[in-house]
């Protein structure tokens, strides 16, 4: 892989790029799933789902989790490793972790789990573990399905070292198209604030020099899997909301989601990019970058995965590698250095 590269855009993701997401969506995953169904994957095991592909919306992957779970109960005795790779090679997503499990049970038995799959219930679950109370409110509208943090017990897993926990008001809860405020972290009691969401146990990964030169030297562009409230949440408390609304495209800005290049190479259109790396930490993000590469050739684009999300080590190297990542690194702080 080079020493450097060259480019005059740069195209970051949000989750495990500038926000460690492992105890916000991606716990919120296990526990919507386990709230639901009484029974869960392991948190290790969401990155199995993300490695097989299609599941860059996240409310997909708990769908593609609980159908699992049902499974099994129906007799599929396929391990998650197993299963996940079945999702692979039918092209990843949830439609293809349905045909896997229609094909193991037959159709009668599929019916009987597609029947007990209710994905409006696990999205609004989801929502309620992952926002809280008051941003459930705000985002959602109504009141959450269950509480985030319903127990004493459940809050200390997630305390400071000094025994305190993120305040739930270092965001603004209000949608009102002003930049959202990231705020700065507040102790609080957890006894007193039961339904504080998953959102705010999201430590900021980009440093402040990282976004100082990146905002400097090139443009800036954001092509994440969130919704567009909980985007601007992310890009607020790592000071990025003053990217502009055309460099950024979410959830809410195109149906396909990743790894189709349609928002990428939208993004160096506006831009008017030559040379776009884009800075993921999932499989799908290099695919995209290399979707874009055969969609528009016009330009180059460049994939580079980072290692802070649920890829590590030499193994998350050689996955992102075979994905055709033209470099790795530890964190996107590095990024700077692989263009200077």
């Amino acid at each position: 892989m080079p020493d450097s590269l060259a480019a005059d855009a740069v195209v970051l993701d949000v989750d495990g790029v500038l926000v460690d997401v492992a105890d916000s969506y991606r716990r919120a995953i296990v526990e919507s799933v386990e709230r639901c169904y009484g029974r869960t994957i392991d948190h290790a095991a969401v990155q199995a789902f993300k490695d097989a592909g299609g599941f860059n919306n996240d409310w997909d992957l708990t769908d593609a989790a609980a159908l699992y779970v049902l499974a099994s109960g129906e007799g599929y005795d396929a391990s998650v490793d197993a299963y996940t790779n079945a999702i692979a090679e039918r092209g990843g997503g949830l439609e293809a972790a349905q045909a896997v499990v229609k094909d193991a049970l037959g159709a009668r038995a599929f019916e009987r789990v597609a029947s007990r799959l209710d994905r409006e219930r696990l999205r609004e679950v989801f929502q309620g573990l992952y926002l809280g109370a008051d941003l459930y409110r705000s985002i959602e509208g109504g009141e959450p399905d269950v509480p985030a943090r319903p127990s004493s017990t459940d809050v200390d897993l997630d305390r400071n070292l000094d025994g305190t926990v993120r305040a739930r008001n270092d965001v603004d809860p209000i949608d009102d198209g002003d930049p959202i405020d990231g705020g700065a972290a507040a102790d609080v009691d957890p006894e007193s604030d039961p339904l504080c969401g998953f959102i705010h146990d999201e430590p900021v990964l980009v440093t402040d020099e990282t976004r100082q030169w990146l905002t400097t030297n090139v443009d800036v562009g954001i092509l994440t899997g969130r919704p567009d409230a909980e985007a601007r949440i992310a890009l607020g408390r790592a000071a990025l909301d003053g990217i502009p609304a055309d460099h950024r495209f979410t959830m809410d800005d195109w149906d396909a989601g990743k790894p189709d290049p349609t928002a990428l190479t939208t993004l160096a259109e506006r831009m008017d990019a030559e040379t776009v790396l884009f800075v993921g930490d999932t499989l799908d993000d290099i695919r995209t970058a290399t979707n874009a590469a055969e969609a528009d050739p016009r330009r180059v684009y460049h994939g580079v995965g980072v290692l802070t999300g649920g890829l590590s080590g030499e193994t998350g190297r050689t996955k992102f590698a075979n994905a055709g990542a033209v470099a790795v690194c530890e964190s996107v702080n590095a990024v700077p250095d692989l263009l200077e």
